[in-house]
This record gives structure tokens, C-alpha cells and sequence, in this order.
């Protein structure tokens, strides 16, 4: 293919089906067409990494044979990107067109497998064609480029995340008032069980077995497993207001339900430190210490005793995610990164 027909054509390799209104950002600051390129796999909501793992080499194998049809490539999820590149290498693929990689998360382990993890992540740092790689918190740009090496500290981009809609449909209301809490990353639930012990508030938490395997759970918390989608969006929702309990606040984690309960108006009670602190401010939040259950129910405390507060703070996290943490404003970061690529240049490996 000539370079005057893959000329602005855009590649969206996706783990779903993308919001239109970043296709349209893109589109309208690349001013060029995007193709989106994803499986609507029933796989993609399992729980079973394998079986996640398995739809993510399906869109980036398909990806690799038709690379060189497009000007640019933007892996919405950074598992496709990295199968992408170890396929080309395997393959002995030689030329590319520039990419970048979204929400590049790396959580280190040990032994064995914990070499062939990082093997495969810096892959693609190394790799030439992929040019930017994307972290959501200020905090990993820094780590990233000392753990994958100072050659590449260049390729990493803090880019804040944004998330879905403001949310304005009515719903039914709770039949009894109830504090949130969900998600399976990095979370420090007996930490947050601890301190609802000697509360009186109810309590629901969503997360896998796991994650609360051996805690004894008191009366007045309630563990809910299997909760995704809409209804985890719905206990968002309904709730007085999250709590995001981080058990290591360096590991990036907890910022989409942050910000999911910012476009629902609602306050959270989430753990200071790097991860978090890019996103969460006084003005409609409140943090507290890591492992600090005497903190957190300091902060349970404080919103039921300031009703009216608690509204103004609720207003203004729905006016901060409307102002700078949309889709549409997303769409817009990422745009930016693409515009600036050679886009007409291929690349070896």
C-alpha cells in the first residue's frame, strides 16, 4: 500500500466497542478516519485471565497481518499491543507504522515468570515503532522510566483518564442508606472491613473471592461477587458515598471508579498517594492514609455529621469530571499524541 492511501487512516485496536465521541475527537483533531478493530467476546467479562488473554492475542494477531495498511495504531488495551509486538518478532515482521499504547500498567513479580512478564513488557518499550506509551498517573511516568531504562524514559506519557457520560437518568432509590466500595486492583479491603467493624453504617463491597478470602466479615457489611457493568455502576450510584481503599498507593489503581463516582456526583473516600493523588482533590474528595481504618472511619463519620457539606462536595466532583476527565476530553489527549507521529513513516521492529 502507498503511502498516499494509508495517509491519516487510523487503527483502534480495542478490547470493546470504543465510545463514538472519542472516535469523533480523534477524527477531529488527526483529521484522518479511525477504524476501530475489537471482539465482542462474552470472554472479555470473564474473570478467567486466560480466557481474556486469549481474545486480546485474537485482535492483535489480525492487527499484525494488516499493520502496514494504516498510518498510525493506537492499542486501547495495552495486553493487545504488547501480543502484537511479541508476534512480530516471532514472525520476523520488519516494517510498522508508529503506535502508542494506552494505559500501560506494570505491577513487578518475582521468579520465573515474573521475568518472562517484564521480558514481554519491554519488548515494547524497546520496540522502535511503539512511540508513546500511556500511564495514568504522573508518579508512574517516573517509575516506568527507571525500571525499563533512561533510553526510554521519552516514550512515557501521563495522560489523565476519562470515563463515560455525566449520568442524569433517574434511578430508584436505596431502600436503606450504604456505603460503596468495589473493584478487585490492588485493594486494601481488610483494611476498610476493620473499620466498619465499630460502625453502625452498612457497608457493600464488590470484588472476587479473593480478595476477602479469610477476613471475618462483620454483620453489617455485605460482599457481593459477580457485580459488573450496570449493576456495579448502579451501587455507585445509589450510595452515600465510595470508599477506594489502595494497598499499595505507588501501584497505579482505583482511578476509573474514582472517576466513575465523580460523573455520578459523588464523593469518595480514597487512599493518598501517588496513584490517586492526580485525581482526587479536597474540594470532592477525602483521603486518607494507607492501612488507616481509625482514618477512614474518621471519614465515614465526618459525612454523616455534614449533610450540606457532603452536597456542595457533590456538585463540585460533578462539574470537575464534566470539565476535565469526559471521554470526549480523553479522546482528546489521545488525539493529541497521534497528530504529533510521522504518520507516512514505517519503521523496522
Amino acid at each position: 500500500m502507498s503511502d498516499s492511501d494509508r495517509k491519516k487512516k487510523i487503527l483502534l485496536a480495542a478490547n470493546c466497542n470504543v465510545e463514538p465521541v472519542v472516535i469523533h475527537a480523534i477524527e477531529r483533531i488527526c483529521q484522518g478516519e479511525v477504524e476501530l478493530d475489537y471482539i465482542d467476546s462474552i470472554y472479555l467479562k470473564s474473570i478467567n485471565t486466560l480466557k481474556r488473554h486469549l481474545t486480546y492475542i485474537q485482535v492483535a494477531w489480525r492487527v499484525l497481518r494488516k499493520r502496514n495498511e494504516y498510518s498510525s495504531i493506537i492499542f486501547w488495551q495495552q495486553f493487545i499491543g504488547l501480543y502484537y509486538i511479541l508476534f512480530a518478532k516471532l514472525t520476523f515482521a520488519r516494517t510498522f507504522p508508529p503506535a502508542i499504547i494506552l494505559t500501560f500498567i506494570f505491577i513487578k513479580r518475582g521468579g520465573l515468570l515474573g521475568w518472562i512478564h517484564k521480558s514481554l513488557y519491554q519488548m515494547a518499550v524497546d520496540s522502535a515503532s511503539i512511540r508513546k506509551l500511556v500511564c495514568h498517573s504522573s508518579s508512574e511516568k517516573k517509575y516506568y522510566s527507571e525500571e525499563f531504562g533512561k533510553l526510554a524514559a521519552h516514550k512515557f506519557e501521563f495522560v489523565p483518564i476519562g470515563e463515560g457520560t455525566y449520568l442524569f437518568d433517574e434511578i430508584e432509590e436505596a431502600t436503606e442508606p450504604f456505603y460503596f466500595s468495589g473493584g478487585t486492583s490492588n485493594r486494601d479491603y481488610a483494611t476498610l472491613i476493620e473499620a466498619f467493624r465499630t460502625l453502625n453504617d452498612k457497608l457493600i463491597i464488590a470484588c472476587r473471592t479473593q480478595d476477602v478470602e479469610g477476613i471475618d466479615i462483620p454483620a453489617n457489611v455485605e460482599v457481593r461477587f459477580d457485580t459488573y457493568s450496570d449493576d456495579f455502576l448502579l451501587y455507585q450510584r445509589q450510595s452515600k458515598a465510595l470508599i477506594i481503599p489502595i494497598r499499595d498507593p505507588n501501584v497505579s489503581a482505583g482511578q476509573l471508579v474514582l472517576l466513575n463516582a465523580m460523573r455520578a456526583g459523588k464523593v469518595s473516600v480514597v487512599t493518598s498517594g501517588n496513584c490517586t493523588d492526580d485525581y482526587a482533590e479536597d474540594s470532592f474528595s477525602i483521603k486518607v492514609k494507607a492501612q488507616s481504618a481509625e482514618e477512614i472511619r474518621q471519614a465515614v463519620q465526618f459525612i454523616n455529621q455534614h449533610p450540606e457539606k457532603l452536597k456542595e462536595m457533590e456538585a463540585v466532583a460533578l462539574a470537575k469530571y464534566k470539565e476535565s476527565y469526559s471521554l470526549e476530553r480523553y479522546g482528546e489527549n489521545v488525539a493529541e499524541l497521534v497528530s504529533k507521529l510521522k504518520s507516512s513513516e514505517l519503521r523496522e521492529l
